[in-house]
């Protein structure tokens, strides 16, 4: 019960820094730094609670772990240009790009396979990006476009296979694909119609942040709700991954206000 209320503290803060960014309120900084802080910390406290009865899962849950709260500070840094900030973005994207491919080697579904391995080559190219790296653009929206449309496809089928053994959770798959669908159209905006709708980009980018978190907040709420469903049981690996690679682009938009 304390450790969700600080989550879900942790959380409001960085949506508000977040939202302060993308208006140009002041205060923006130093709600960043305080909500990137706590979330570093907050992810770190996992870094002991590895199964021992297998030790290379073991091994790569602490390797997930240090490699996502290094990814956390460096963006923390990135942002207020402390030194250090380009080797720690380099090393924890390599690594998340790295760990991702290895978990779609492990996963036998040929669909859920494809997904880390999609969004593998999206935070790659993103690195590049960041880095002003030379890189093939096409290939990181490609890369994350295929990524998102597969993604809807496997919730949407999943809701339908459950509809006999676990109908609870029809309701749960549909939401996500829903959501994940919102926030394929807006990246589709912010890439190749920007002025639809007479939008401003930052208060695009301010609803993909909370899309973003929505997403990370409703697969979490579907882990602890039915972490006793057999089907939830054979899903778990790939929603936890699902759920990291989500909070890799919420921690992304920080990049995003900052430099916007």
């Amino acid at each position: 019960m304390i450790r969700s209320t600080i989550e879900l503290i942790t959380g409001i803060i960085f949506l508000a820094g977040l939202t302060f960014k993308f208006v140009h309120y002041p205060g923006a900084a130093l709600l960043l730094v305080l909500g990137l802080s706590l979330l570093s910390i907050l992810l770190l406290t996992h870094f002991f609670k590895g199964s021992a009865k297998n030790p290379l899962s073991s091994l790569m849950y602490k390797l997930s772990i240090g490699n996502g709260t290094m990814y956390i500070l460096g963006v923390l840094f990135k942002v207020m240009h402390w030194p250090g900030a380009s080797f720690l973005i380099v090393v924890s994207m390599l690594s998340i790009a790295m760990l991702l491919a290895f978990s779609a080697l492990k996963t036998r579904t040929w669909y859920y396979a494809l997904l880390p391995l999609l969004f593998s080559i999206t935070v790659l190219m993103a690195l590049f990006k960041i880095m002003h790296w030379p890189q093939p653009n096409q290939l990181l929206f490609g890369s994350y476009f295929a990524f998102s449309v597969l993604l809807i496809c496997v919730l949407l089928y999943r809701a339908q296979t459950l509809k006999k053994s676990e109908p609870s959770l029809v309701y749960t798959y549909s939401a996500l694909s829903v959501l994940v669908f919102i926030l394929f159209l807006i990246e589709l905006k912010l890439k190749y119609a920007t002025n639809l709708f007479e939008l401003a980009e930052n208060s695009t980018r301010l609803v993909q942040s909370f899309v973003l978190a929505a997403i990370v907040l409703g697969i979490q709420r579907m882990l602890l709700k039915s972490s006793n469903s057999p089907e939830i049981q054979n899903d778990f690996r790939i929603l936890k991954t699902i759920q990291g690679i989500y909070l890799i682009m919420l921690i992304m938009m920080t990049l995003v206000a900052a430099y916007n």
